[in-house]
């Protein structure tokens, strides 16, 4: 046995390092007499499903005490870090579906088991305070934020030690390194912040092969077992400073939240069913079709439609007006102004926008999908259940939740069970009728209630008792702008009408719904008073007082997601879980045989449905055939590849 010492907080900490198998029993006897255990593991990579992937090193603490398994190093160690995480009654970690799902593909330990004894740090930290580092938050939730700010100043320094390591040895030459909690967290902040791919850095480290350098460093090092033996002794000590900091209204949340990670962590580890042969045929049609538009966008005078201000240039050559700019005063041209410009016929903005189209499902999606699969021709996405400052949920590896709304192409990949179908269940406007609930808007309820047609109320109250539907889809525009905190300016601009109608369409959507008005000047006002807001579950969403008015959308998505999230709990103990693949916002997507599918998928939407305070979420089930791009509208484009024909 090797026995290392750790500083945490200038206390005096050990790191036993079982080197042989006699020393088995006497982990086993020390693990025994813990009440709570912190457990993580040190892996190949981040990929739990592919080929390669295998757990090095298991390891296990208290505040001063740690033990690391070198399970890597013989079938002992593996065993008895089997047993441990099967059997102790208290476990800890942080960002724990990784762990538990690692440790359930390792040594068959299970998921639900384990779950029901563990606590997650990370989520007691979102708990804590849900912002980010990008949102404003004081340590984002990274372990490492984490345990520098509450446990220890120097909590870095086993980072930076290994960082140095892997270097001296080659195995990472430039670039950072990202652990597996910065690097979802990185993930999750530069797609919200819209950063080009090309400047990601989650991107570069991936594409430095950190998980090599982890998969490769001798597992005898010191500062390998160091790097592995810190983590758990600053999770033990993160658990014991972020408990009491969660708010009392969010203490029930804990176990809430725990049992959505559970059944979100059970999903992930099923994974969905990839048509590969269809999945094939579609990353070849789409690299076709991104050479054929840029071929058209090269005619045109563009050499890289990636190059905005190359675009740009060449639209304010031919005669476009482009009032958009950056923030260092280039011209930009934005998605809105991209789509109005193709609406109007203009030939390089449909080359630019089709290629870029065609790249990004072709990266995004088709290639991810076959880069993917596992061996049974699955995929296992990534579903963070608490990722978004309100605790919306989102899935990566791909990026699922973030289709278009209407697509089928990319829908046709993912396919139901030999014998299986498709079905669906979404929320009839769950935001709407949640901010109904929030606002307690009378008239709203009564549209729900009535059935009446609430985007035709709006465009009525505004264009007079004639309004078409063109001026209902302006209605619909302002309803849900409402929601997402935008005004006149945003409407003008996605309706394509000028900011005085615009802003006669808030002002009579504020005159027909007065609740609403009287309810978002609630909300503001406690964001401006007190930084933050709580929401009708009790979770405590901090608001910057300079955006108050973002407080209305916080309110509403957060509780909405709790309604879905809810759902979600519900249905796995109603025995629904084998039937569910995806949550998806409002929406869970399932595979069922096809003789019960139209049964369970009532059954489903008779579980989500829920009445809040007199307001019903209802829901809207559907089945379609055996791929989920069955229940949308095929284009052209994508009954061709269907076909197979080209």
């Amino acid at each position: 046995m090797r026995v290392l010492s750790h500083r945490v907080a200038g206390d005096e900490a050990t790191i036993r390092v079982a080197e042989r198998a006699e020393e088995v029993g006497e982990f086993y006897g020390w693990a025994e007499r813990q009440g709570e255990l912190a457990y993580d593991v040190e892996t190949t990579g981040l990929d739990i499903y592919s080929g390669d992937f295998r757990v090095r090193l298991a390891q296990f603490g208290t505040r001063h005490e740690a033990w690391v398994l070198p399970v890597e190093s013989g079938a002992e160690f593996g065993e008895a870090a089997r047993r441990v995480v099967s059997r102790h009654p208290a476990l800890v970690a942080h960002n724990a579906p990784y762990d538990i799902l690692a440790a359930h593909k390792e040594w068959g330990t299970g998921i639900e088991g384990v779950f029901t004894r563990m606590t997650d740090t990370r989520t007691l930290s979102h708990l804590t305070d849900s912002r980010s580092l990008k949102d404003g938050g004081p340590t984002g939730h990274a372990l490492e934020d984490l345990a520098e700010h509450y446990v220890c100043p120097d909590a870095r320094q086993a980072e930076r030690d290994l960082k140095a390591e892997f270097k001296r040895l080659r195995l990472l030459t430039d670039g950072e390194l990202i652990t597996v909690d910065q690097l979802g967290a990185l993930r999750h902040e530069e797609r919200a912040a819209k950063v080009p791919m090309a400047e990601r850095r989650s991107v570069g480290a991936r594409s430095l092969n950190v998980g090599q350098a982890f998969a490769r460093i001798p597992i005898a090092s010191d500062v390998y077992v160091r790097y592995a033996g810190a983590d758990v002794l600053n999770a033990a000590g993160l658990v014991g400073q972020l408990r009491p900091r969660v708010p009392g209204s969010a203490r029930h949340l804990v176990e809430f939240e725990r049992d959505v990670a559970m059944v979100c962590a059970i999903l992930q580890d099923r994974g969905l069913l990839i048509d590969m042969e269809y999945t094939r045929r579609l990353s070849s049609r789409l690299a076709e079709e991104a050479e054929h538009w840029e071929a058209k966008a090269r005619a045109l005078g563009v050499d890289n439609i990636h190059a905005g201000q190359q675009v740009a240039d060449m639209l304010q050559r031919r005669g476009v007006d482009i009032p958009g700019r950056t923030k260092t005063g280039l011209l930009q041209v934005d998605k809105i102004l991209l789509g109005q410009l193709v609406a109007l016929g203009d030939p390089l903005a449909i080359a630019v926008q089709r290629a870029r189209r065609a790249h990004k499902w072709n990266s995004t999606y088709a290639t991810r999908f076959l880069e993917m699969a596992d061996g049974a021709s699955r995929v296992h996405p990534g579903i963070n259940s608490l990722a978004a400052r309100t605790a919306r949920m989102s899935i990566q590896d791909p990026g699922l939740q973030i289709l278009p709304s209407e697509d089928s192409m990319i829908r046709h990949c993912v396919q139901a069970e030999p014998g299986e179908v498709i079905w669906s269940v979404d929320y009839s406007a769950q935001e709407l009728r949640m901010l109904a609930l929030l606002a307690t808007e009378r008239v709203i309820e009564r549209a729900f209630r009535d059935g009446s047609d609430l985007h035709m109320m709006t465009a009525r109250s505004a264009f007079g008792e004639n309004a078409g539907p063109e001026q209902r889809k302006i209605g619909k525009m302002a309803n849900f702008l409402t929601i997402y905190g935008g005004g006149a300016k945003a409407l003008a601009s996605q309706a394509g009408i000028d900011e005085e109608t615009a802003r006669h369409v808030i002002d009579s959507l504020m005159r027909t719904y007065p609740g609403i008005k009287a309810y978002a000047k609630r909300r503001e006002g406690e964001a401006r008073r007190l930084g933050h807001i709580t929401t009708r579950t009790g979770r405590r969403l901090h608001v910057d007082r300079a955006r108050a008015y973002s407080a209305v959308n916080y309110d509403i998505q957060s509780a909405s997601r709790d309604v879905t999230a809810g759902a979600l709990v519900r249905a796995h103990r109603a025995g629904m879980t084998d039937y569910i693949r995806l949550p998806i916002h409002d929406e869970l997507v399932g595979s069922a045989p096809e003789k019960d599918a139209h049964l369970i998928a009532w059954e489903m939407g008779q579980i989500m449905t829920e009445t809040i305070q007199g307001i019903e979420f209802t829901t809207d089930p559907e089945v379609g055939g055996r791929s989920w791009g069955s229940l949308y509208q095929d284009t052209p484009f994508t009954a061709e590849l269907r076909t197979g024909s080209h």
